[in-house]
């Protein structure tokens, strides 16, 4: 066979099991593939002979999830017995409220640990899934302003929802974060953000929207 995608693979079976594959994540997907074939029949565990040729139609597979303080045991059951086998090989991972020691005032209730965030990350390159770290960085800032000090960086700091962004002061905090991310994680994508700029609070004229996603960017 030949492969159009280094995900594809091939499984031969027949008194024995042949697999063909050009590169790890083929050969991942092939044991993945091969554990799906198997069923139990009268206390013992069949696999029919035939042949298999898979691989992906969709180049970018992925799902968005959470953290919290205990998120990444349960990521872990997830991806193990249900994102694995699906074949996901992108994650999203919200993570702009975990326990950054650039700013240790966002820390909450639902924090996650840089440890346990930093662990996810690796079983996740580990498992040939691309993990891409998700920090709301302009608009979607509730998080950000929980802590009362904060709030002068809003838009509107009677309803922080948008960082004001022309704050020199508001883009340095959203930077400390993200080199943090970064030298912690080493993701070779990133997610800003960015939605929702003008839906909560916004107080000032809606041209300004787009003024703000333009000076956001270019500080990305």
């Amino acid at each position: 066979m030949l492969f159009r995608s280094p995900e594809a693979y091939t499984l031969d079976i027949s008194t024995t099991i042949l697999i063909t594959y050009s590169s790890r994540q083929g050969l991942q997907y092939a044991m993945e593939g091969l554990g799906q074939l198997v069923y139990q029949k009268n206390g013992s565990l069949v696999l029919k002979a035939g042949q298999l040729r898979d691989q992906p139609k969709i180049n970018w597979r992925g799902v968005h999830m959470f953290t919290g303080p205990t998120s990444w045991a349960f990521h872990k059951k997830m991806f193990d017995y249900v994102l694995l086998p699906l074949k996901m090989n992108k994650t999203v991972i919200q993570c702009e409220q975990a326990k950054w020691k650039t700013a240790p005032a966002v820390h909450n209730s639902i924090s996650i640990g840089l440890n346990d965030l930093k662990n996810e990350f690796t079983y996740l390159r580990a498992k040939q899934v691309e993990p891409i770290p998700l920090i709301q960085s302009l608009g979607h800032m509730e998080w950000f302003f929980k802590p009362k000090e904060n709030r002068k960086l809003a838009i509107n700091p009677s309803y922080p929802y948008t960082l004001n962004v022309f704050k020199p002061e508001a883009v340095l905090a959203i930077h400390k974060i993200w080199d943090e991310a970064l030298q912690l994680l080493k993701p070779t994508t990133i997610h800003a953000g960015f939605d929702e700029i003008g839906m909560i609070g916004f107080n000032w004229p809606r041209e300004k929207e787009i003024e703000l996603f333009q000076i956001g960017r270019a500080h990305v």
